[in-house]
């Protein structure tokens, strides 16, 4: 293009020569000629930004992150000339067209139209635009270029990714031991806890309550533990959906994943973010997957959902206490994350923590080096199958 316009440029000056040193009327016909050349392109390329349309869709609007969709595209042209060059540009970074070319030029004569159907994969769960971005115009000359934005982009909300999982490498023996006996148990052990009003007197260890300034009770074997929860970082931690889509993608992928598990092995499953309030999730068969799956699809992470409020919540009223697994489902550990990792630890409760990062600088050393929890460091690419 900007070669044509110095080659255009170059050809005006030397019919200006023409006309200097000739004076015919050949010198003046060209002349002319380049004069009007220019502003006949830019009214071809007036005439294509207002007659051409472009249409397209998906097959469902019930769009499943990482899940094959037919996609279709028109383009249509209702005006008395052909167009010579349309290039289109798609949004390239939540989402992949099959068999698409950046490169490749459309042409249309008058009245026609081009229809393309492609398979397209949304990569994340969440909200954005998705297809055709814009297209690139050109005139016949291809001294003018012009970049058209669709007024009216296609825009989509992607469900979370369902991935089924056959077996968890961490803390197989604690499963185990859930399918087995439900952790039913007939006598009191030596483990202790905080004091829960409606708790024995007679159980209290007054030697370790005195230490600890605080009523602390012999935990009871006979006390029947809630399954397993899930605690999910609900906290929004950049302004940019290239850098927070990824991640918020694969927080929910594999708290729903690690749900569907426990629930298809009838393990009762809680579980906890932070929506106005903090809020649980309960699921007790697998006939509550589906529920949880459509509220979990729905949910927002927001910058203003911190958590210290959910950490704060859980601690104060003791909600984890009597959990026979807890896992901690976040993208960077702060001074929150350990308290409730420390009040786990008090009570023995299997813990395991999964940090989903790209960086693995985000976890502080003494979690890496602690012996009492189990770490599983996932990437937003990584396949849960492989990892979990």
């Amino acid at each position: 293009m900007q070669r044509n316009f110095v080659v255009l440029v170059f050809l005006w000056i030397l019919s200006l020569i023409f006309i200097s040193v000739f004076g015919t009327q050949v010198a003046y016909g060209f002349f002319i000629l380049l004069t009007i050349i220019p502003f006949l392109s830019l009214f071809y390329i007036f005439l294509v930004n207002h007659y051409f349309k472009i249409y397209q869709n998906v097959n469902t609007y019930d769009l499943v992150a990482n899940h094959r969709s037919d996609y279709e595209f028109v383009l249509q042209n209702d005006s008395f000339i052909p167009f010579a060059s349309i290039r289109i540009i798609y949004f390239p970074d939540f989402s992949s067209i099959s068999e698409q070319d950046m490169q490749s030029e459309y042409e249309l004569f008058h009245g026609s139209r081009i229809v393309k159907r492609n398979s397209l994969i949304c990569r994340y769960r969440g909200e954005y635009h998705i297809g055709i971005k814009a297209v690139v115009i050109q005139d016949f000359f291809r001294l003018f270029s012009f970049t058209l934005k669709l007024k009216r982009p296609l825009f989509v909300k992607v469900k979370p990714n369902i991935i089924q999982l056959d077996d968890l490498a961490s803390n197989k023996e604690t499963i185990n031991t859930l399918r087995e006996n439900n952790f039913k148990r007939n006598v009191a052990d030596l483990l202790l806890r905080d004091y829960v009003p409606g708790d024995n007197f007679r159980l209290i260890n007054w030697k370790v309550s005195a230490a600890m300034q605080k009523p602390m009770v012999r935990q009871q074997s006979g006390e029947e533990r809630q399954g397993v929860a899930l605690i999910m970082d609900s906290c929004r931690y950049a302004d940019d959906p290239k850098e927070y889509l990824p991640i918020e993608n694969k927080i929910l992928e594999t708290v729903i994943a690690l749900d569907r598990f426990f629930l298809q092995k009838a393990i009762p499953v809680s579980i906890y973010l932070e929506e106005d309030a903090v809020e649980e999730l309960r699921g007790d068969s697998f006939q509550s997957f589906e529920t949880c799956y459509e509220r979990l699809s729905s949910f927002c992470f927001s910058s203003d959902k911190k958590p210290s409020a959910l950490c704060d919540e859980l601690l104060s009223t003791n909600t984890l206490f009597n959990k026979a697994m807890v896992f901690l489902i976040i993208s960077q550990i702060n001074q929150s994350f350990s308290s409730i990792i420390e009040h786990l630890q008090q009570y023995n409760t299997p813990l395991t923590i999964i940090v989903i990062n790209n960086q693995p600088d985000v976890v502080a050393d003494h979690i890496l080096n602690n012996e009492n929890c189990e770490f599983i460091f996932i990437k937003t690419d990584d396949d849960l199958r492989e990892v979990l």
